[in-house]
């Protein structure tokens, strides 16, 4: 069994390389043999992000549905998301795992 980073990884490589929407992490197709060589070249692109890259700024999120919000990770771990024109506030928590940013957002709360 794959760990939770590595289909982290073989998700996002599935929708930078082949543009499709994102895939479920549950249903992930096997690489073939000719797709592994660009894996490999695709993930000596990436590297982990850091605490320091994840507070020094603040991130737009965006979804295939068409929502745009804006996310302030602060160093505590607190979360703040506000939609991109109306300033709507949600939050939540957020931490690094293995170089992976994980976000837990509350929605109506």
């Amino acid at each position: 069994m794959f760990e939770k980073k590595t289909l982290q990884l073989l998700q996002l490589f599935y929708r930078e390389t082949g543009r499709v929407r994102l895939l479920d992490i549950d249903a992930l197709p096997e690489l073939d043999t000719e797709q592994q060589p660009l894996m490999h070249q695709w993930l000596e692109t990436k590297r982990n992000f850091t605490i320091a890259d994840v507070t020094a700024q603040h991130w737009i999120k965006t979804c295939s549905a068409g929502y745009i919000t804006e996310l302030i990770l602060h160093s505590d771990g607190r979360l703040e998301e506000y939609t991109l024109f109306t300033r709507m506030k949600t939050v939540g928590r957020w931490k690094l795992d293995d170089g992976v940013i994980e976000l837990m957002i509350t929605k109506g709360g």
